[in-house]
């Protein structure tokens, strides 16, 4: 196959694709399967998407091409087969098939590239299994050790990547300035989230005494380490664009509950929404100001974005986000009360940065060193009643509550919240 048979897209989208790419056939689906032969060519790349797709897989195949809309359907039509079950990411009958849901995701932590591996070597080691509202580590009952249970589990609880993880067992050390995958989507017996390897190591000592069962099928006898995600209760229009959020707040280091918040205020979530003084799409972002600024600052663009790019609700997303991370991070980087910082914020998105610094002194310097001297309640009252916007002073309590509804939708642990 040739290098541009292998080209991998990253396809920003929340359905079931199958699309052409050079001559080949691209299948992505919210699960990370590894497909061992199509016909007559290999598969080459597993991948990772940050749209929410967990993985997209580039084949290419002498037959045509064919559009169907799952895996299974695929196998069955004799489009693509698995050459190995065991061999694969994939397996059609996982160990938790006590329960009757679908996993969201298999990972057998064995060579998870174009190597193969013995059939000996994969049942020695652990396999991954994520489901929407926990994940399943599956352990062949010889190495399931309490060492290396416990060993598992913070490989999973801290690696920036546990889908592509080739060996849970592994002693390969963490870069902990990389934020684990899991963060904020797992959170300890006391409910806060797990960052470090003392807490991760004392939430597995938790996990092995208590959500450990034991296993039996024709393959072999086994243990099942069962570890609750945090469920989110997001529901509507929102939950439509929660892997975008989720992306973009994570990129731009800003809080989704605050972004949630915006597109709720800006536009009630109508990705087509234009306004009269023409701001465009679910952020309601003017392309000659905050547009213009992301152009600039954050994509390193000259001009400024086009109404075709900001109704595009992905891009739309990114952008606004990105001005967020812009007010706060840059912008009003010299605040130093989180709370005051989240209220200059939220008013300049809506009412601009230049009149919210006027409220507090003639010159942004003057104004950053007078809000430094001041309480949040005291910031607050001064937004809320003295910006000549009446439009502005409403929308704060408006984002406001919208932000503390979408912290409660998404059970942020607080200790979590804290740190924006």
């Amino acid at each position: 196959m040739t290098s541009s048979q292998k080209i991998l897209f990253s396809m920003s989208i929340s359905v079931l694709l199958l699309v052409l790419v050079s001559g080949g056939l691209m299948y992505a689906k919210n699960s990370l399967f590894m497909v061992s032969n199509l016909i007559e060519d290999e598969v080459v790349v597993p991948a990772h998407s940050v749209s929410g797709i967990r993985s997209i897989v580039v084949v290419e195949s002498k037959r045509p091409l064919k559009i169907v809309n799952s895996l299974e359907q695929a196998l069955s039509e004799g489009l693509i087969e698995l050459e190995n079950h065991e061999d694969s990411g994939f397996k059609s009958n996982p160990k938790n098939k006590t329960t009757n849901k679908r996993p969201s995701m298999q990972v057998n932590t064995v060579s998870q590239g174009i190597h193969k591996s013995s059939g000996a070597q994969q049942n020695s080691l652990p396999s991954l299994v994520i489901y929407e509202d926990e994940l399943i580590i599956e352990f062949p009952k010889k190495v399931a050790s309490s060492k290396n249970i416990k060993q598992a589990i913070v490989r999973v609880l801290l690696s920036k990547a546990p889908y592509r993880e080739q060996n849970l067992l592994s002693d390969e050390r963490f870069n902990f300035k990389e934020t684990p995958y899991f963060y904020k989507k797992i959170a300890d017996e006391n409910n806060h989230p797990i960052r470090y390897p003392k807490q991760a190591y004392r939430y597995a000592n938790f996990l092995l005494a208590n959500m450990a069962e034991n296993f039996s099928d024709e393959e072999g006898d086994f243990v099942l380490l069962h570890i609750p995600l945090i469920q989110s209760d997001l529901t509507g229009p929102a939950r439509d664009y929660q892997s975008w959020v989720e992306n973009y707040a994570k990129k731009y280091d800003i809080k989704p509950s605050l972004v949630y918040a915006i597109m709720e205020t800006e536009s009630g979530f109508n990705a087509k929404a234009v306004s009269k003084s023409n701001a465009i799409g679910l952020m309601q972002l003017k392309a000659s100001s905050a547009g213009k600024d992301v152009y600039n600052l954050v994509d390193e663009k000259s001009g400024q974005p086009s109404p075709t790019e900001l109704l595009n609700s992905e891009n739309n997303i990114r952008m606004g986000t990105a001005y967020l991370s812009l007010l706060t991070n840059d912008y009003l980087s010299e605040v130093e009360n989180k709370k005051i910082k989240e209220m200059m914020t939220i008013s300049s998105y809506n009412g601009g940065l230049s009149t919210v610094l006027s409220l507090f002194g003639k010159t942004p310097e003057k104004a950053v060193s007078k809000v430094n001297s001041m309480n949040p309640k005291q910031v607050y009252k001064k937004l809320r009643f003295d910006h000549k916007s009446a439009e502005t002073r409403a929308y704060l309590d408006k984002v406001l509550k919208a932000d503390t509804k979408y912290t409660d939708l998404l059970n942020i642990p607080m200790e979590a919240h804290s740190k924006y």
